[in-house]
């Protein structure tokens, strides 16, 4: 229990820090005390009244097994739609889709 309380707790530093950070574009990566490592890149494209931004965080144990998670969300004029997909450390993955739209 405590192996996965500490990524998670490493995790929630990251966070804050991420909406610290000016731009559009930014990364962070944090060692864990035993070994492990978090990193999390964010990056947004705007244009043509849309904006697009993809998150992607992934966790690597000392021992070399890995997860990670993508985001990726996508506003316009009629609303945001949201793709999350996670990978397991056996490699097994699965999506998610939503989407909110706005009407005026």
């Amino acid at each position: 229990m405590k192996s996965v309380n500490k990524p998670l707790y490493a995790l929630s530093l990251i966070v804050p820090l991420m909406a610290a950070m000016p731009g559009f574009a930014r990364g962070l990566t944090v060692t864990t005390n035993n070994g492990g490592e978090i990193s999390k890149e964010h990056t947004c494209v705007q244009g043509n009244h849309i904006v697009s931004c993809e998150s992607v965080t992934t966790g690597t144990t000392a021992a070399g097994e890995s997860v990670s998670r993508g985001v990726v969300r996508t506003t316009d004029g009629n609303g945001t739609d949201v793709t999350a997909t996670v990978t397991g450390p056996g490699g097994s993955s699965g999506s998610r889709e939503r989407g909110l739209n706005v009407s005026r």
